[in-house]
């Protein structure tokens, strides 16, 4: 088995609009990056698209963030529905554990962060 190789690794530089990668303080920067990337035979993939899922904070527990995504606009009720879902699981409410299997459904909207969600690029 061979060692992977840079050749076959990015270098992924993500913005919130393609405007952002022509701003006089970013520009340098990433002109810095693409020659990196080149040196190393690495391939250099800049992507302007942002964040495509909006993350919404449900609760914070210490230093981990419940967060949801890929909610709808309108979605305030399924909002508040996830609100009191992680909060019962939180407060840890003996009546209100076995609401931790509603997780099981949720795997794909629901997740734990140890930082601001609204970091997340990706």
């Amino acid at each position: 088995q061979q060692p992977p190789s840079e050749a076959d690794t990015f270098l992924l530089v993500s913005g919130h609009g393609e405007a952002f990668f022509q701003e006089p303080h970013v520009k340098p920067f990433l002109r810095h990056l693409q020659c990196y990337a080149k040196h190393r035979g690495m391939q250099f993939i800049a992507d302007g698209k942002g964040q495509p899922d909006r993350h919404v904070v449900l609760a914070v527990s210490g230093n981990h963030f419940w967060a949801a995504r890929g909610l709808n606009a309108g979605g305030a009720e399924e909002e508040e529905r996830l609100r009191g879902l992680v909060a019962d699981l939180l407060v840890g409410r003996p009546h209100e554990l076995g609401r931790a299997a509603e997780l099981a459904n949720l795997e794909d909207v629901v997740s734990v962060y140890f930082d601001d969600p609204e970091k997340q690029t990706k």
